[in-house]
């Protein structure tokens, strides 16, 4: 292969719809609607200014990609996000709705080319898009770790969802 400073823009799509697919081989497509209905509400409460887009898949991730990044809730790539299954349906809603809500932040970072990270920490600039998009994030040992909708965001995004007739778990 390539190195890709040396590849056509052709040959970059190529490489990078191949990545994609091995990102999302073996994974399977969330058919559940609650992360649908997080993820609609994330975006109507925190993106409001400027919303993500329409729609972002959802898989459940594959047993490679987990062997990869075993503690991992979920993981923002090429547009989707895939989730850890296991660790999925032992969280109370609110951790989930965080883990889909901080995605979300690294795919809107992603499509803006916003430099967010940097050798898998958070940069300050990731907390300043979280609280550009009613969120917050934690800084801890290792930079900006967490982030969440404000209190203020998390209750609107569970009214919604009660009102979707998704079962809150505590």
């Amino acid at each position: 292969m390539k190195d890709i400073s040396e590849m056509t823009y052709t040959e970059w799509k190529e490489y990078k719809l191949q990545q994609e697919k091995e990102q999302t081989k073996n994974s399977e497509e969330v058919k559940e609607d609650e992360p649908y209905f997080m993820e609609f509400a994330i975006n109507r409460h925190c993106f409001k200014v400027e919303p993500i887009h329409n729609y972002i898949p959802l898989y459940w991730a594959s047993e490679e990609l987990l062997s990869e990044h075993p503690d991992s809730i979920a993981i923002a790539a090429h547009g989707r996000i895939l989730l850890n299954k296991e660790i999925w349906d032992g969280l109370d809603t609110k951790t989930r709705i965080a883990a889909v809500y901080h995605e979300m932040l690294h795919i809107y970072c992603q499509m803006r080319r916003i430099k967010a990270t940097e050798n898998g920490y958070h940069l300050r600039k990731f907390a300043e898009i979280a609280e550009q998009h009613g969120g917050q994030c934690t800084l801890s040992e290792d930079g900006w770790t967490e982030a969440y909708p404000t209190e203020e965001n998390m209750k609107k995004i569970l009214a919604e969802l009660k009102k979707k007739g998704v079962k809150i778990k505590e």
